[in-house]
């Protein structure tokens, strides 16, 4: 292996929090093993982690995580422009859609290494729309140098191939983020009087809120279920979850910050979501021993054995997912963790984070 001391990786992210969450044991490994980690990103109390703990030098970034606008894309591109000029990297490491395209165009520019990791696509792709070329031909001139694009899914990188975005050397597709097997775990739990059904996710259409709300509604009078929702609301939304609180059995916690609470108190996490890369969430939870229920699309489906650590069901099909609930709820309680246990063994086996962490450890030594 060439010696890497000293060798820079500059790291653009569009949030601390994915960053810190998904990726920090991924850093500390890139600083063990001689490179110098830059990292440019907005700023919160993660700052600390990467600054103080892994010595990495950390620049604020403003990202725009919603839609093209011009205006703050210019400004964004002028930024990641002028961090390589004083940094002078050896490899550029993206990762999510904006910091993949316009780093992916100023590595070019500079001719510096360049990969990413595609952490998921949205909806631009299903529609037949000016935003989709725009964002086709932008991708394309990102990634056209590529030495290594890393996807969450196999239907991601089916369509970057179709499209001709990359092609099949520079493609690469592990699972997801993997979960860190240490932190997220089976903790002990007391058998309570009903069973706990979380959707943990931001509250909006594209996850599948509203079929969850209708089990909520036509479950109501049930005293044996509870129903719990966790994460950011989209306006929408928020008359309706305010109603459905006048219910006994439902309530709706807002973000969380502690995942392992919300998953060692709920013993079934329900994600009927219509896309995804990969679910961090879905991975949490069945490492931590709870029962899923999900869609049956890419993204959601490789972290379920149907039937066996949970069940999969169609997108947008409120039915499904009410029988669905129905039957869980309906099952021996010791069936039910038995299934957990099953969850988390499949952790084990298929997304442990060091496994898949060390993928990308050896994509990036062998560009140098």
């Amino acid at each position: 292996m060439v010696n890497i001391m000293n060798k820079k990786i500059l790291v653009l992210c569009n949030h601390n929090i994915v960053l810190y969450n998904f990726k920090k044991e991924l850093i500390k490994a890139l600083k063990e093993e001689g490179f110098d980690i830059y990292i440019s990103m907005p700023f919160d109390n993660s700052l600390n982690y990467f600054e103080n703990e892994l010595k990495c030098k950390c620049f604020e970034t403003q990202v725009d995580r919603r839609g093209l606008n011009p205006l703050k894309d210019l400004k964004l591109f002028r930024k990641y422009n002028h961090l390589i000029k004083i940094i002078k990297p050896d490899l550029i490491f993206a990762m999510t859609i904006k910091p993949t395209i316009y780093g992916g165009i100023c590595s070019r520019i500079h001719r510096i290494n360049f990969i990413t990791n595609i952490t998921g696509i949205g909806t631009t792709f299903q529609n037949n729309s000016l935003l989709k070329k725009v964002i086709i031909s932008l991708y394309k001139k990102a990634l056209h140098n590529c030495k290594a694009c890393f996807f969450e899914n196999e239907e991601n990188k089916k369509i970057f191939l179709e499209y001709g975005i990359v092609n099949e050397k520079q493609a690469i597709t592990v699972k997801g983020a993997g979960v860190n097997l240490n932190e997220f775990r089976i903790q002990p739990q007391v058998k309570k009087d009903c069973l706990v059904f979380s959707f943990v996710g931001r509250v909006m259409k594209e996850k599948g809120i509203d079929e969850f709300l209708y089990c909520v509604e036509k479950l109501k009078a049930k005293k044996d279920i509870e129903f719990r929702v966790y994460g950011f609301c989209e306006d929408d939304y928020l008359k309706q979850l305010k109603k459905l609180e006048k219910n006994e059995n439902f309530k709706y916690y807002g973000f969380v910050k502690d995942m392992k609470k919300v998953y060692k108190e709920s013993d079934v996490i329900v994600l009927p979501s219509y896309h995804e890369g990969m679910s961090n969430v879905l991975l949490e939870a069945a490492a931590c021993g709870d029962v899923i229920i999900t869609t049956n699309i890419y993204g959601c489906k490789e972290a379920v054995d149907n039937g066996k650590t949970g069940f999969l069901i169609r997108k947008k099909n409120k039915e499904e997912l009410l029988e669905c609930i129905k039957l869980i709820s309906k099952m021996n309680y010791n069936d039910i963790k038995e299934m957990g246990v099953a969850a988390r063994e499949k952790m084990v086996i298929e997304f442990d984070r060091e496994k898949i962490n060390q993928i990308y450890l050896k994509t990036i030594n062998d560009k140098f």
